[in-house]
């Protein structure tokens, strides 16, 4: 049958056997009679014993020793020994013998236990391991979060940015064109009788044409111009530090570009058309929703004009 080691343990020390104790022990260990004359220790003390006689007859040693068979209760102290400075503590034996143990406050180098370096070898093994793995989930998470960004802030069909991202630009530049004063224009875009594209020639081909137009208007507009999709077949521009002029001047360059080129599908060729609306904010009275109102009614005060052309729409 096998004994349980730490029961053993426990056995040895009730019996006052401490020396399989004193063999782990990190520090100074000191077994002491009840005159505080050391009858036992541990190889961490054999280094300084012939030096430890004098702090043996310490008085605040002597104190201590008293106080802790007394109470029977543990005793903290702190001794200088061999000119270091170590935290200290007795503790009462059955047979009326103490137990010191003492560390110095600052270890030049740690003792540690047999098996000990192999030990931490495998852990820091293991840790390795693990901070390589976390390492390795943490990249992929922020590809993961990235693109969760990108797609949540981006047209599925065209590519552009989508109607939540244009909105938040639109706020952003709002908000500089207020504070520093500065000339700001929107056009809203919308692709002239698209619902018979749809009707005509199918939902595949009107996605098509979307495309063809969004590619098509992306490579045409300046920076820092920013082109979105509001969805359906509308569109919007945002020319920070432009006034409205500029921005009808872009619009006639893109109404020519994409009447100019049909859009060619299978053996299909859609002539295609566009509807801008201009406006430009005005910083005594516009907000962003204000402004997006009105630049949605030139969009379609350019379609009542007779399409395929731009209005502008002053407040």
């Amino acid at each position: 049958m096998t004994t349980d080691p730490f029961l053993e343990l426990k056995a040895q020390l009730d019996q006052g056997g401490l020396e399989p104790l004193l063999e782990y022990i990190h520090t100074l260990a000191v077994v002491l009679d009840g005159q505080g004359i050391p009858v036992g220790w541990n190889g961490a003390f054999e280094a300084i014993r012939e030096m430890f006689d004098g702090p043996m007859k310490r008085p605040e040693l002597q104190q201590a020793l008293q106080d802790t068979l007394q109470s029977r209760e543990p005793v903290r102290l702190r001794l200088e020994i061999n000119g270091c400075d170590y935290e200290c503590l007795l503790l009462a034996q059955a047979d009326d013998r103490l137990l010191l143990f003492a560390e110095p406050e600052t270890l030049s180098a740690p003792v540690q236990m047999p098996g000990a370096a192999d030990e931490l070898d495998r852990l820091r093994s293991e840790l390795d391991g693990i901070r390589q793995a976390l390492d390795v989930k943490q990249k992929e998470l922020q590809a993961v979060l990235a693109q969760a960004e990108e797609v949540s802030h981006t047209d599925a069909l065209t590519y552009l940015p989508n109607r939540r991202s244009m909105i938040a630009e639109l706020q952003r530049q709002v908000t500089y064109a207020e504070r520093y004063g500065a000339p700001l224009s929107v056009s809203m875009i919308d692709v002239d009788n698209f619902k018979d594209i749809n009707d005509t020639y199918g939902h595949a081909v009107g996605d098509q044409v979307l495309r063809y137009i969004a590619s098509e208007m992306r490579d045409r507009i300046r920076q820092p111009d920013v082109i979105g999709r509001l969805g359906g077949d509308e569109f919007l521009v945002i020319l920070p530090s432009s006034p409205a002029n500029a921005a009808a001047e872009q619009a006639r360059r893109l109404c020519q570009q994409i009447a100019g080129n049909p859009v060619i599908a299978g053996k299909e060729i859609i002539n295609v058309g566009l509807s801008i609306g201009i406006t430009q904010y005005q910083p005594d009275s516009d907000d962003w929703h204000t402004l997006l109102e009105r630049v949605d009614q030139a969009m379609y005060q350019a379609k009542r004009n007779g399409r395929g052309q731009w209005a502008i729409l002053k407040a």
